[in-house]
């Protein structure tokens, strides 16, 4: 299935990664990138016959869902996604009562993104859920406080050696731990 996509994200290592890997999984693809939401709205104008816009939630000129907003209005045919390496459960609830058809964290897998990019291509939605938990797929290490409410649980136990850390990688861990 070929499909056109614009792709809005501020970091150009994830824009380019996204983008190959994209093109990979589907040679025809015809993939647009912007850097922040004035340059998304430059792609859109010249291509309004996208089949999917990615956003990410923190680039420069969403001003919170205000980018989101601003081309749901101006496209709303187009699904809009939004991507994040860090977000709150609140702001992908926000973001989906604002109109956006899906949620990717940048935790996800490649194979996962394409499966919900097709999904929302096809006029479905797609929201990342932990299978474990059924709850929206975390964009970002859980530190055991809920920004929400204030209140705190039990952090996760990691074991430093789950992460294949180099020795002197494994030191300056020490190190920071101790300063706690």
């Amino acid at each position: 299935m070929s499909m056109k996509i614009l792709i809005a994200d501020d970091h150009s290592l994830f824009r380019e990664a996204l983008t190959h890997y994209v093109t990979r999984v589907d040679p025809d693809a015809e993939v647009f990138i912007a850097s922040d939401i004035h340059g998304a709205m430059e792609r859109l104008q010249a291509n309004q016959d996208l089949d999917i816009i990615l956003l990410d939630l923190h680039m420069p000129g969403m001003n919170g869902l205000q980018g989101l907003e601003k081309i749901r209005a101006a496209y709303p045919p187009i699904p809009v996604a939004l991507m994040s390496g860090m977000a709150q459960k609140s702001d992908i609830e926000a973001a989906l009562e604002k109109g956006a058809a899906g949620y990717f964290p940048k935790t996800m897998s490649g194979q996962a993104m394409m499966q919900g990019i097709r999904k929302l291509v096809d006029g479905g939605e797609y929201i990342a859920r932990d299978h474990n938990t059924d709850e929206l797929m975390p964009s970002y290490y859980n530190d055991g406080e809920d920004k929400n409410n204030g209140t705190t649980s039990k952090p996760r136990i990691v074991n430093v050696n789950d992460f294949r850390l180099t020795p002197r990688e494994k030191e300056v861990l020490g190190y920071l731990c101790e300063v706690q």
